[in-house]
């Protein structure tokens, strides 16, 4: 290929995440199917795209694709005596799920069609990863992605300024309604990620049946995002960069007391913002030692620049111990606290994330080996502990993926940290004063996201995953690599790289597609439809909910054709035909639409080991 077509391929990849790290805080905050599937694509044109140009060291294009292949090791059966020595928790699981036909090999993954769908979004995160870390070495490109990444900050803070808490109100951005259909707080029809992470049990009784559906919280909604602390994520993700991005662009042309008075104004508008509206302290704290840290990088004077280091390191020795005790159970503390601060200190530690690290660190001891497989954690929650609410997300981004990936996904995260931590001291070492203020953003962006992620879930956030991605690989190409591209003694390893790693995506995308077609016009539109008929059983001036039953029912069954792995929509086909068949006077059809309920719960437990929301008949235990 002539160099000015590489060039170029590698210039549209660069637009292309700088696009869309400019919209994914606007169009993602909302988290709909839709709008993660646009990202998606993005991803997926920026990777073909970078891989059209060359050269590209052969271990980039390597590093998504092993990183795939060890999680699709979740998703194969495995005999039942394997399984029990390395996932006893999927063992047991399992069995139950096929206990009328015993001897059936189960999957380390207790949801093996879930866990593929979150193993093709982790390999574009992967690639994507991979993408700027070598797209990130030339300064055009470069430029670009830090000034989308600046803007995106700056978008961000805005429209948090201009729309604030949307949990009053309840519509977010002045337009979009996050209520629900029945209780304005919750809502049966979101997907897990468009919740503030939590949901309750809403027991449905049909047919001399009932089913236990999942009314999930709509969240506080701050700015463009659903959820305040995944605002709060995202600013401390991209902030740091803006703000560098200010100082290098003004040295030598403005006074310098102006120039620390604006960078010190953009930090305290930011506070404001997440500590007193917002109201997120993890997010606060997050931000204190982002901006500890820039100043650390940024700081001239020999002074300010050990003083900002030592701040820098109490903040995140203060934020580590928080976190250890949390994840070791908090109760030991007490007798060390003052007694008149004994029940503030209390509050603060038995928060809900607390429990929910906790209970991963739990699942993780368990099955240690390769985890419950990817997305398990909302299916194994209820089996750890057991109540009138169900957490979706273990509030720990660490904790989750080690319990599900186990020591397979804690080697890969420790590799990473072992890079970047290699990266941080060259850089804090060798860089130039210019080129050192332009790339701190990055690095104390980082470091702010990475302790933010100890006490939620920003890593299964589209946006922010997607953003953290694009500034871990602009911290890593922020040091030059020891050896060149060109260098390798097998330049074939990269050939076969970029060919395997081209065709992942490609089908990685394809499936993504799928699975959006399946959630958008499959399990919501039967959800809708059930919902529409519950409405119409609390009001008999509603319209009759029958025949979108049974439309409904028959374009999901079309889509199942297409998707028949997806469990969760095996479940909504079960729930709807209950739902259908409560409606039916004659008794044979009413038999009918039952077996069909039951055909399909069974279709949906072969698939999913912990199947929840499955019709039961109402004698029995």
């Amino acid at each position: 290929m002539p160099p000015t077509a590489q060039q170029s391929s590698a210039k549209i990849a660069a637009a292309t995440v700088s696009c869309a790290c400019v919209l994914a805080p606007l169009a993602l905050g909302a988290s709909s199917a839709e709008a993660r599937f646009g990202l998606e694509a993005a991803t997926w044109l920026a990777v073909s795209c970078w891989l059209a140009s060359g050269p590209i060291a052969a271990r980039l294009t390597w590093m998504p694709v092993c990183v795939a292949t060890v999680l699709l090791v979740q998703q194969l059966p495995v005999p039942d005596r394997l399984l029990m020595a390395i996932a006893p928790v999927s063992a047991g699981a399992w069995k139950l799920a096929h206990e009328s036909t015993p001897g059936v090999w189960g999957c380390i993954s207790v949801n093996p069609g879930a866990s593929f769908t979150a193993t093709c979004r982790v390999l574009l995160s992967v690639a994507t990863l991979a993408m700027v870390m070598d797209i990130g070495r030339y300064r055009s490109q470069r430029s670009m992605l830090l000034s989308a990444l600046a803007i995106s900050s700056m978008l961000m803070l805005g429209l948090g300024l201009c729309f604030g808490s949307a949990q009053q109100t309840q519509v977010l951005l002045g337009v979009i309604d996050i209520s629900g259909p029945i209780d304005r707080a919750k809502n049966p029809l979101l997907i897990a990620e468009q919740t503030a992470g939590i949901g309750w049990p809403n027991v449905q009784t049909l047919a001399d049946h009932r089913y236990i559906a999942e009314d999930r919280s709509v969240g506080d909604g701050f700015g463009s995002y659903r959820y305040s602390n995944h605002f709060a994520g995202g600013t401390a993700l991209t902030l740091p960069i803006a703000a560098a991005l200010w100082l290098w662009l003004t040295r030598g042309k403005v006074r310098q007391w102006v120039r620390q008075a604006v960078f010190g104004s953009m930090f305290g508008m930011a506070l404001c913002i997440v500590a007193i509206m917002a109201q997120s302290r993890a997010g606060t704290a997050a931000l204190v030692l982002a901006g500890f840290t820039l100043c650390f990088l940024t700081a001239v004077h020999p002074t300010w620049r050990r003083t900002a280091g030592w701040l820098a390191a109490a903040s995140a020795g203060a934020i580590a111990s928080l976190l250890i005790i949390m994840l070791g159970g908090w109760q030991w503390v007490m007798p060390l606290v003052p007694t008149a601060y004994q029940k503030a200190v209390a509050v603060v530690l038995s928060d809900g994330r607390a429990l929910a690290a906790q209970i991963a660190v739990r699942m993780f001891r368990a099955s240690p080996v390769l985890g419950t497989g990817l997305t398990s954690f909302e299916q194994i929650f209820p089996r750890f502990q057991s109540g009138h609410t169900n957490l979706y997300f273990a509030h720990n981004d660490y904790a989750q993926i080690l319990a599900e990936t186990g020591l397979a996904g804690l080697a890969g995260v420790v590799r990473f940290a072992s890079l970047c931590w290699s990266r941080w001291k060259r850089f804090v070492a060798d860089a130039g004063r210019d080129y050192r203020i332009l790339n701190a953003g990055p690095w104390a962006g980082l470091v702010g996201f990475a302790s933010h992620s100890a006490f939620d879930w920003n890593m299964y956030l589209p946006a922010n995953a997607f953003m953290a991605c694009v500034v871990a690989g602009l911290c890593v190409s922020s040091v030059p690599n020891p050896s060149s591209p060109n260098a390798s003694p097998r330049p074939y390893l990269g050939s076969i790289g970029r060919i395997l790693l081209l065709a992942a995506s490609l089908l990685a995308i394809l499936g993504l597609g799928r699975d959006t077609l399946s959630e958008v016009a499959g399990r919501r539109s039967l959800g809708a439809a059930m919902v529409a008929d519950q409405l119409a059983q609390k009001d008999p001036l509603q319209p009759s909910a029958v025949n979108i039953l049974s439309e409904s029912i028959q374009n999901a069954e079309a889509i199942f054709a297409r998707d028949p792995y997806n469990a969760a929509l095996a479940v909504a086909l079960s729930q709807a035909n209950l739902r259908l068949a409560a409606h039916q006077q004659d008794l044979k059809m009413r038999e009918e639409y039952l077996a069909a309920s039951r055909r399909w719960a069974r279709t949906a437990q072969s698939m999913n080991a912990t199947c929840r929301g499955l019709p039961q008949p109402l004698n029995k235990n």
